[in-house]
Parts: C-alpha cells; structure tokens; sequence
C-alpha cells in the first residue's frame, strides 16, 4: 500500500473501502509526508484520534497554536483592509478543512490605482515590506509572524491565468473558526484558483489540492465551477487536475462521487498525466510533464487579458536583471520536490 493511500485513509475512514489496521502504519512516514503535502496538521489531527500521537504531542501542540495564530492574522488583514475601504477576497488561505499555511493570499478588486493603496494602507498600519513583484506584494506582519500576499492580478510573473473580474460574484463572508467574518472567494471561485496556481504556477500536484477538492465538492455549485472554468479558459488545466483527483480517489476510497462524474463528463479525461501519476506508483507531490504547463498557458490566451499580459511578459524579458530573476526561479520549480 503506498503512502498516499495510507495518508488518505487514515484522514477519511468512514470512506475507506476496507478497515484501516492502525497498527501497521508508521506515524512518522505519515507524517513526512504529510509535510511534503502540505497538510500536516490534519495528519496530526488523524494521529491524535486514533490514539498513535506519541511523539508528536509537541509538533501537535505546535501545529495546532500554528493555525490559531494564521486565523488571527487573516482576520486583522481582512479588518484592516475592511476599514480602509480596499475591495479583496481571500483565496487558497481558509481551505474547507484545518490547515496551516506560509502566507495569506489575498486578491485586490479594482485597478492598479486600488492596488498601490492597499498596498500603502498596510504598511502605514505596521505591516513591513518584504518583496514587491511583477502582479504581487509580499508584506509582513510582524505580529503574527506570517506573509500577507497582496494580488493586482492572479498570475504568474506578469501573465495573468485567471482574471478577477470574472470572480467578483463570487466573494463570500467566510465565518472562521474564532466567529469573525471576513471576505474570501466561493467554493468554486476558490477551488478554480487552487487549480490553476497548481498547474500554471506552481506546476506541481499535492494532496492539500487533492483533499480541497473533495471537501469543496460537498458545498460548490458545480455548474458554477464549470462557468468559472470556461470563462477564464482553464479547461485544460481543470482536465489534468481533476483526472488525477478522480484516480486518486478512486483507488484510496472507491468509485468517484456523482459530483466528481459530473465534472469529468464535461472536461474529460487527461491519460498522460494520468498513466505518469500510476507509473510512479502514486507518489505525491507529482510533477506535471511540461507539455502540461504549456497546453494549459496557451488555452488561457484565448483571453485578451492573458494575451496582453504575456505580450508584457515578452517585453519585460529585454531587461537583464528582470530575466535573470524570472529564470532562477524556473529553475527553481524545476528542480524542487515540492513547494
């Protein structure tokens, strides 16, 4: 049995299609790879009810004071961004499930003039400047000790692959778990991003993607996830994400849901990817086959936005300092296990 298979069982028993023998699993394994994943605290979480947490009581602890302390920053962020009349959504920072993450992802409404100001709102409220990018503003809470990543554009360097105004109707107050609100895309909004940062920008397939998806497959409009899909030509990179979500679920937990059928009946089905996720015997995180990347990059140039983006990306390629940055860190995504 692979560890994908153990992870995943051991994080949804009541979907398992056999009783999972706790006694057999290594804890520690799990745990690694949960890390590789993305998704250790609801590892530690699974551990913790089965009764196998020994030696992990303090990484536990520490996870768990861990998302605490992001939930607490999102809603000072939201707060502040609210009261300064900034227009922004959350998205890939609240996943339907506990989890922890590196940095909180927030989209700006509005044009670049919205932008620079939310940008110069946050800092004169005691965020620090870390990095200021092509579509994206890195800054710090010192606080909280966490990233909060401001977005002019969802894109990777200044190709934009999934545009904003085509999500404005689909911005939610979230409840989190300490009963404050804040704002964050939809389910499908939501779970369209994760796809498309998977493939395009971080060309890379975990299982943090994998759990969202079906979790969000439970609240999501389908049709709506679909439109969203289309409108933003990613229909490509949907296919990839969504075959490999299919087959993981089916050898982990058994025959795909109604709503998973659905989805797959409207985009079908990728094999490459497929056949190359079998051939390395279910091993994740998975590299998607540059082929991959590039299929989906040039579907979302259907969109004049992208096209005018990457025309941008083309021009910005004649500085030397500017190329030098872009190409390490491709070369960084290449080489990488996982992110």
């Amino acid at each position: 049995m692979t560890l994908t298979v153990d992870l995943l069982r051991l994080l949804e028993p009541r979907l398992s299609p056999v009783r999972q023998d706790i006694g057999n699993l290594d804890p520690r394994r799990l745990y690694e790879y949960s890390v590789l994943n993305r998704m250790p605290l609801p590892c530690l979480e699974a551990l913790h009810r089965e009764g196998v947490i020994n030696g992990f009581e303090g990484t536990y602890k520490g996870k768990r004071a861990e998302f605490d302390e992001m939930i607490k920053a999102v809603e000072k962020a939201g707060g502040q961004l609210a009261r300064a009349n900034v227009d922004y959504a959350f998205h890939k920072t609240v996943r339907p499930y506990r989890s922890t993450t590196v940095d909180i992802d927030t989209l700006v409404f509005g044009g670049k003039g919205e932008y620079d100001r939310a940008i110069q709102e946050m800092l004169g409220s005691g965020y620090e400047l870390v990095e200021r990018g092509p579509r994206s503003t890195t800054i710090w809470d010192v606080e909280c000790n966490i990233g909060v990543d401001l977005y002019e554009e969802i894109a990777v360097s200044y190709i934009t692959y999934l545009d904003k105004d085509t999500l404005t109707d689909h911005i939610v107050d979230l409840v989190l778990p300490n009963g404050r609100s804040v704002r964050h895309l939809d389910s499908a909004a939501d779970m369209a991003a994760l796809i498309a940062h998977s493939v395009m920008k971080e060309q890379m397939y975990t299982l943090s993607e994998f759990y969202s998806y079906v979790h969000y497959l439970k609240s999501m409009s389908i049709d709506d996830f679909l439109q969203i899909l289309e409108k933003n030509c990613v229909t490509s990179a949907a296919k990839t994400h969504t075959s490999l979500n299919a087959m993981v679920y089916s050898i982990a937990y058994g025959k795909e849901t109604h709503q998973m059928e659905k989805i797959s009946d409207f985009l079908g089905t990728d094999v490459l990817e497929m056949n190359r996720l079998a051939k390395h015997d279910l091993q994740i995180p998975h590299k998607y086959h540059p082929l991959t990347v590039t299929r989906s990059l040039l579907e979302t140039a259907k969109r004049k936005k992208t096209r005018d983006s990457m025309a941008f990306q083309i021009y910005s390629m004649g500085n030397p300092g500017f190329t030098k940055k872009f190409l390490r860190a491709l070369l960084g995504h290449a080489v990488r296990g996982t992110y």
